[in-house]
């Protein structure tokens, strides 16, 4: 080897050296940065020279070192198990901090709990049963269900108001997830353009891998590098991040009536399949958006989104579709059940129409036709009855489709008018009832015109016709004058100055009917009383076990980000061991060539 060549190769390892001190030295520099990765020399040999011949080979002589890369340390197999993980954790996080948020609100108004609004109700028609005639106590009991009514929407209203709110936060998550997509394709531009040129892109890498553990909060990720050194990223297994394009995702109403957000691609399909529910097993729990929208819901619930084996469009003609109200609870199941405000609001209403409709129908009963003419002592020669509903249309319906006021059997105010039908809660679009006259007969064949009133019945198709927390109110004929709060007998069944004691013994007897069950899942019916409290109870519940899954969740990721680490982190102590060697090898490296300069300076000095 000539003097020149081994001149060449101590450069080589010179250089060779300072690449790998500056590279140290700029691990150490950044031992506390976010997503940095710890960057490693990959050295090798040059190309060999080949020197004299024999009849077998060629000798060679080595012409030093170079770098070959300075090389990331990751393990992606670690990276997409964080990416995973720290989704389900959002997510988990998300929907415990759904549920405290309904377990303060239902448990506390005011500092006075809901539970004891539904007992003072109870104790109030106590004591309206042992004084029935007292316009103390109807007061009073009138005065406590507006009470109950009032902190009941205040709860639900409040429950709308953290469904907006999430609405909001659903709206800043979009817009994050957009702006992760645009600086990720920017990057994906960098790093394609200086390695292209076979220079060092690993600080654009570390900072694209940051954006991609962010994504994986936000949502279920897919990605790959092409080999351009591009990264094409999936969400929810559609693509987000091409090779020069950011599909970006955006938030529409569901619908022309509600204020509740649907994110969608551009194409306007949906970003995430909500009715599949959500399972760890099928990785369908991940991400902070997919469980900020199923935290939420897709309006505000209402009692007839819980299915009910009570409800009359199951029971038709003596017989109960089962297929019918199976499927219902399979929607159910997939939906509403899911949805944790919306499920709870459901819950909630399905309390307050209960309550609402229980005491309406003892103080205002409904019968059938036939009935309550039967007790008249008349008969209807008609067939169908037509009218004008609330909203202005003709309606014709059959006779013995609808329930009327049982007037027979019904108790009236004790004001001097003995005014009737009077209901305690009212809905705010609808009358109880209309109005309308039919032909009679008495006994004895004669005919006259007699006026009913016939119940205008819920429609779950129209939320107007509803007794629902949001579409209620007590009575203002009432809140004037409680004297015409019905209690009071009929001309029928005795004197209207003494009060009608069957009734006010109805009104106590339905705290103590179990009315029907939470939801289809749950076996066991409930009163009023025991149906709060096992809502409340379940709302704990749900509590413990969204936040025991997002506490294993944390430890979870902890743990895989720390074996990240372990791969990818900075030690000072080992980069500075690894510093001095480097060092020492750039001297040596120093002194070579400084031996070889003088061994060159010595032979011209003798050849000239």
């Amino acid at each position: 080897m000539s003097l020149m060549t081994s001149l060449s190769t101590g450069v080589s390892g010179l250089k060779a050296a300072q690449t790998a001190v500056n590279t140290t030295a700029h691990n150490i520099a950044n031992v506390n940065t976010k997503g940095y990765s710890r960057q490693d020399i990959i050295n090798a040999d040059k190309v060999y020279n080949k020197v004299g011949s024999s009849h077998i080979s060629y000798s060679q002589v080595g012409l030093g070192s170079e770098v070959a890369a300075i090389k990331q340390s990751r393990n992606v197999f670690y990276d997409k198990a964080y990416r995973l993980q720290v989704g389900r954790q959002n997510f988990y996080e998300v929907q415990s901090e759904a549920v405290s948020e309904i377990e303060n609100l239902m448990g506390e108004m005011n500092g006075v709990q809901f539970q004891n609004t539904v007992a003072d109700v109870w104790n109030s028609v106590q004591e309206l049963a042992k004084e029935p005639d007292s316009i103390v106590k109807r007061t009073a009991f009138i005065s406590t269900a507006n009470t109950f009514l009032l902190r009941a929407q205040d709860i639900y209203s409040q429950l709308e108001s953290y469904q907006v709110n999430l609405n909001t936060q659903i709206q800043e998550s979009v817009d994050r997830i957009n702006q992760i997509g645009e600086k990720i394709e920017a990057l994906n531009t960098e790093i394609a353009r200086y390695e292209i040129g076979s220079e060092n892109a690993n600080d654009y890498r570390d900072q694209r891998n940051l954006l991609l553990d962010e994504l994986g909060e936000y949502a279920s990720i897919s990605y790959y590098e092409d080999v351009d050194g591009k990264v094409l990223v999936n969400i929810e297994g559609t693509q987000f991040v091409s090779q020069d394009h950011v599909y970006k995702i955006h938030t529409e109403p569901l619908n022309e009536t509600t204020r509740m957000l649907n994110v969608v691609w551009g194409t306007g399909n949906p970003v995430f399949n909500l009715d599949q529910g959500f399972s760890s097993e099928k990785n369908t729990d991940i991400g902070k958006l997919k469980s900020l929208l199923m935290a939420r819901g897709d309006a505000a619930g209402k009692y007839t989104d819980i299915p009910s084996k009570t409800d009359e469009k199951y029971n038709k003609n003596g017989t109960f579709n089962q297929e019918a109200y199976d499927q219902d609870v399979i929607d159910y199941n997939k939906t509403v059940g899911s949805y944790i405000i919306m499920n709870n609001q459901a819950s909630f209403d399905k309390l307050i129409h209960a309550v609402a409709t229980a005491i309406n129908d003892v103080l205002c009963p409904n019968s059938d036709v036939d009935s309550v003419l039967g007790n008249l002592g008349l008969t209807t020669t008609e067939t169908e009855v037509t009218y004008t509903d609330y909203r202005g249309k003709t309606v014709k319906k059959n006779l013995s489709e609808v329930k009327i006021w049982d007037e027979y059997n019904a108790a009236v105010g004790m004001d001097e008018d003995a005014t009737p039908r009077e209901e305690l809660f009212s809905r705010q679009a609808v009358d109880r009832y209309t109005e309308v006259e039919i032909e009679v007969a008495d006994k004895d064949g004669n005919t006259s015109k007699k006026k009913i009133w016939i119940y205008n019945e819920e429609n779950p198709d129209d939320e107007y016709t509803l007794y629902t927390t949001k579409q209620m109110n007590i009575n203002e004929n009432l809140l004037d004058n409680p004297s015409k709060l019905p209690l009071s007998a009929n001309n029928y069944l005795g004197n209207v100055d003494g009060y009608d004691e069957a009734t006010c013994e109805k009104l106590k007897e339905i705290w103590n009917v179990e009315f029907d069950t939470i939801n289809p899942n749950v076996l066991t019916k409930q009163t009023f009383t025991d149906y709060y409290q096992a809502l409340i109870g379940n709302v704990a519940t749900l509590g413990r076990e969204y936040k025991s899954m997002a506490s294993d969740q944390e430890g979870l990721v902890e743990g895989i980000d720390s074996n990240r680490q372990a791969v990818s982190g900075v030690s000072s102590d080992e980069q500075l061991t690894y510093l001095i060697q480097f060092q020492y090898a750039y001297t040596a490296n120093s002194r070579y060539i400084t031996t070889i300069d003088e061994m060159l300076a010595d032979l011209l000095n003798k050849l000239s």
